[in-house]
């Protein structure tokens, strides 16, 4: 490949100025200096693949960077930039389960190694082929390219590829049963992991080597000790992501089923790990694991919580498979309560939502949750046909979920009275649980052969099983009630420390204001001193020439007085009638305001109660800011039969006139919606026009009143979630999630008001649209828009309304409303409100 000597100069100094420290950088530093290098060069690619063992536990953000050094090396024709991202990239296949595409990009990389003679090409070949055979289970042909990689490659001393080489060995041999092979490979690994520079890639070998230590040592100070090793690596690299993974994967989850309180009491850490990586998805993932983990502590209510706080993030991210999995714990969760209708309604929608994205596993689970709920129910036909289901997609699902299901078959039999079949199931579901030793199924299939062999009157083997049981019960609920109390001490701990906190920052708010105050005082003191002496100090020069001229003023004071004392008496005479005046004014305008302030309270008691609102719209809020003390502007909502009505208006004026016309507005929606049950928007308005014309006179003459509404008026069908809308000059947004980006529609509204205008009457339009869950619905009159403000007294505009409601989709609807106040507050610093301020948003859940 050519290259200009000035480019190669600028190559030289770049490497004579960073070769030496990149490997000692972290990864914002790579990152940087990755930001600032664009030339597409061999350097570019060895600080991309070196950058992308940082990302390790982040494959979503790892591959992009070796995707771009596999394209950069391959268009520079880079040997060893085209084997370190293929070695990279195949891994990363492994990891998502695609050997098959795998095995393309091993074999590129070794026959691109032999043909150019090119040793570490060809161990790195070695290295993946060992990490692909010993994902297939074949660990024959893994100990052989560990062997290749022994022999053919000593003399590389690469020390990354030894390590890893030697520890995927030591699993193989730990796979094997062969322990003191396999402590032999890890022991020749162990004195090079502080002799790698990227703490990427130790990181990674760290973890694989925790793995091992777990399964060898079954949690010995060995695996403690690496644990926290690895655990300290990743914290100084200020690596969150692999901190919460790590925590997740090697404690939280691994002590599932061992010590409950110390899997939640990691899986907290997690999860504020992940809030504060604003990482949605993880968070979401994280609580439904802190759910189940109350499922096992019996402690249904907090369960309850995760699993909702896990389901209304997945329906933010339009996470089928996350709302599937959630809705199916939330079924067995209501199950522990026997409320057996909920449970039925989580499960049902669980179902079919396994069906809608095609998975078998999630649809057993739900087949699993409806036949105990048929059984339960003495619903047992209709509990066969669940049982066919389980068995019809048992390979979809793991041995503990069979083991279960078996179980659960055997009860159902025994309520058939078919103790043949609930023994096989019994019986099967037993040796499955012994096989994997799951406690919680060893009880449950123990209780059903118990009850099995006490119909058949074979009491030495129903003693036996009930023994059994009640060993194992006993057992549990100790251990239980135990973890339970740990539970207890840990959130009392945390919330003292809270406490605590929270304590010692009013302590110290106290002593700042405390400090403040005493210093302002000082400083205030101390002001005054000085302006007194400075008074006093011009009033001693002032007096001695006020003395002087003080006996001329005497004689002239005297003559004004006697001039005074004469208009004094005119001036008194003036006051008084002033006065009387002032008095009579402020009694008339008592009486006007005391009047408007009663005409609030009426208008207010018409309004919608926030009370009946709350029971039709769950998410929701309203924004409501009157110009004076009544309000020209009104919201309105009323349900009949399956439709929510919903309306926002502006009507004609503002004050005491805008407020006669909202309270005739209202009064005649309810008798159009209410008494004559019109339901579709467009008619409705139609129906108000012809109405308020009537009731104003409005004939289209000179003289007549113009007087009207702009109104915005939807109309929400529960059943189809259909939404219908019709408008006059006021507009609806719409704002849809789509693929984990923010749509936004505005559904334009008629021309013309409700009530008279020059225009030819046509009909209002109604528009249909398809709602789906998560879609947020706003309303509003022209107040907040047209409001002046902002540094230049301009208007607040359309443009920017809308992209202020786009930027806060991500907030709950409180939140919303709080940050439309906030923000028009703002924005009119000293200038007046001119305008009544209506604002309503609706999310469909």
């Amino acid at each position: 490949m050519r290259t200009t000597i000035p480019k190669v100069l600028l190559l030289l100094m770049f490497i004579f100025l960073f070769a030496g420290n990149i490997k000692a950088q972290e990864r914002d530093s790579l990152l940087n200096l990755l930001e600032k290098h664009k030339l597409e060069d061999t350097t570019r690619v060895n600080l991309l693949n070196e950058t992308s063992y940082y990302y390790w536990f982040e494959r979503r953000s790892r591959i992009p960077l070796v995707k771009e050094a596999l394209v950069l090396s391959e268009k520079l024709k880079y040997t060893k930039g085209i084997l370190e991202s293929k070695f990279l990239y195949v891994i990363y296949l492994i990891q998502i389960n695609k050997p098959d595409s795998a095995k393309i990009l091993m074999g590129e990389m070794y026959d691109l190694s032999v043909y150019e003679n090119y040793k570490y090409g060809i161990c790195l070949s070695h290295l993946s082929f060992l990490y692909y055979y010993y994902g297939l289970g074949d660990y024959d042909l893994v100990l052989e390219y560990y062997e290749k990689i022994s022999s053919e490659c000593i003399e590389l001393h690469d020390k990354f590829i030894f390590i890893n080489s030697n520890q995927e060995a030591g699993k193989t041999y730990v796979m094997m049963g062969d322990t003191v092979k396999a402590k032999e490979c890890m022991k020749k690994a162990e004195p090079y992991f502080d002799e790698l520079e990227n703490n990427g890639q130790k990181s990674w070998l760290l973890y694989y080597r925790s793995t091992y230590f777990k399964n060898i040592f079954k949690y010995s100070k060995r695996y403690n000790e690496t644990y926290d090793k690895l655990l300290q690596l990743v914290k100084k690299m200020d690596d969150k992501q692999a901190e919460a993974y790590i925590i997740y994967r090697l404690d939280a989850r691994e002590n599932l089923g061992k010590n409950h309180s110390k899997a939640l009491e990691s899986a907290y850490h997690v999860l504020e790990l992940y809030q504060e990586l604003d990482d949605t998805l993880k968070t979401a993932n994280t609580s439904a694991f802190i759910a189940y983990l109350f499922i096992l502590l019996n402690d249904v209510e907090k369960s309850k919580y995760y699993s909702f706080y896990s389901l209304r993030l997945h329906k933010l991210l339009n996470n089928k498979r996350g709302i599937t999995n959630s809705l199916i714990d939330l079924g067995f969760a209501y199950i522990e309560q026997d409320s057996l209708e909920k449970a039925h309604d989580y499960f049902s929608e669980g179902l079919n939502l396994s069906i809608e994205i095609n998975h078998n596993h999630f649809r057993v689970w739900s087949y699993i949750g409806l036949s105990l709920l048929a059984d339960k129910q003495n619903e047992l036909d209709k509990a066969d046909e669940y049982y066919k289901k389980i068995l019809q997609y048992k390979s979809a699902t793991g041995t503990v979920e069979i083991a279960h299901a078996y179980a659960q078959l055997a009860n159902h039999y025994i309520l058939k009275q078919d103790y043949k079949n609930a023994k096989h199931y019994a019986d099967s579901s037993y040796l499955l649980s012994q096989e994997i030793n799951n406690i919680s199924v060893i009880i449950e299939s123990s209780e059903v052969l118990y009850k099995i062999y006490s119909y058949k009157e074979k009491y030495d083997l129903a003693y036996k099983y009930l023994l059994l049981n009640h060993q194992l019960s006993d057992s549990i609920k100790a251990n239980e009630a135990k973890e339970l109390a740990m539970v207890y001490d840990f959130e009392q701990t945390n919330n003292l420390k809270r406490i605590e906190q929270e304590k010692k920052d009013i302590i110290k708010e106290k002593e700042l204001k405390q400090q403040k105050t005493l210093r302002n005082f000082f400083i205030a003191g101390f002001a005054i001193v000085f302006l007194l002496s400075i008074v006093i100090f011009r009033n001693y020069r002032q007096k001695n020439k006020a003395n002087k001229l003080l006996k001329e003023q005497r004689n002239e004071i005297q003559e004004i007085n006697e001039e005074l004392n004469s208009r004094n008496e005119e001036i008194l005479t003036q006051r008084d009638t002033v006065v009387k005046q002032k008095e009579e004014i402020e009694i008339q305008s008592k009486e006007l305001t005391d009047s408007i302030q009663y005409a609030k309270r009426i208008q207010t008691a018409i309004l919608p109660p926030e009370t009946y609102i709350n029971e039709l719209l769950h998410e929701y809020f309203i924004f409501y800011k009157p110009r004076d003390i009544v309000s020209g502007d009104f919201y309105w909502v009323k349900q009949i039969n399956q439709y929510i009505i919903i309306a926002a208006a502006d009507c004609t004026g503002h004050g005491v006139p805008g407020a006669f016309m909202s309270m005739l507005g209202i009064s005649f929606l309810n008798e159009i919606v209410q008494r004559r049950e019109i339901t579709q928007a467009n008619q409705i308005l139609n129906e108000l026009r012809r109405q308020i014309k009537h009731s104003l006179r409005q004939r289209g003459q000179t003289e007549d009143s113009k007087d009207g509404m702009d109104i915005a008026l939807i109309t929400l069908d529960t059943k189809t979630n259909i939404l219908q809308y019709s408008g006059a000059f006021n507009p609806l947004y719409l704002f849809k999630d789509k693929d984990g980006s923010v749509e936004f529609i505005e559904i334009q509204a008629d021309r013309m008001p409700v009530g008279i205008h020059l225009g030819k009457e046509k009909s209002f339009t109604n528009q249909e649209i398809k709602l789906e869950i998560g879609d947020t619905l706003y309303i509003f009159s022209d107040g907040y828009q047209d409001q002046l403000g902002g540094p230049k007294g301009k208007k607040f505009m359309r443009k920017n309304f809308q992209n202020l409601l786009s930027d806060i989709q991500d907030k709950s609807m409180t939140d919303q409303r709080n940050i439309l106040e906030n923000n028009i507050t703002s924005w009119m610093q000293d200038y007046e409100q001119i305008d009544d301020i209506l604002v309503m948003g609706i999310r469909i859940n």
